[in-house]
């Protein structure tokens, strides 16, 4: 029963998921930048969701930042969201998990810095998401040689690290 994008965002990224983003982005920002760190809240954490989102809608995703917020080439929208400087701010100190105690649960869990929100999206998904009968499901292996904790080796297949 939703009628506008804004409420379909909220459901998928809901205030629970935006807490914990919120919480644990300040405590990266206090540990980093101290008395200068300017908190965040759920408002500016919810523009710079939509202002990336608006960002890979827009295809500009491998676009320097600077020039999506250049006066003559980048976004309006973008400038009128948040300063740049803000911006690479956030990016650089958002956190999805409590960074102290990543170890212990690093011992059991191979995704813990991203366990919590990932088990929260799903949670929304799973409760908002409801299949029709026009579905189809797909595989896809896509090739990737950087760094993963849950990186496989298929011989068999053309790309052959997932």
């Amino acid at each position: 029963n939703v009628s506008s994008p804004a409420e379909v965002f909220e459901l998928f990224i809901s205030r629970n998921l935006l807490s914990l983003i919120v919480k644990y982005t300040n405590e990266e920002g206090k540990r980093q930048r101290g008395a200068s760190w300017i908190e965040t809240d759920h408002t500016e954490i919810k523009a710079l969701i939509g202002m990336l989102v608006f960002i890979g809608a827009q295809k500009q995703s491998k676009v320097f930042l600077q020039t999506i917020w250049d006066a003559l080439l980048g976004q309006p929208f973008v400038r009128a969201t948040m300063s740049y400087n803000r911006c690479f701010q956030l990016l650089n100190l958002l956190r999805f998990d409590n960074k102290d105690n990543r170890p212990q649960r690093r011992e059991t869990d191979k995704l813990a810095p991203k366990s919590e929100l990932l088990n929260l999206h799903l949670s929304n998904f799973q409760r908002y998401y409801v299949p029709g009968a026009n579905l189809t499901v797909d595989e896809q292996l896509i090739p990737f040689r950087g760094r993963c904790p849950i990186f496989k080796y298929i011989p068999s297949k053309p790309a052959k690290y997932i």
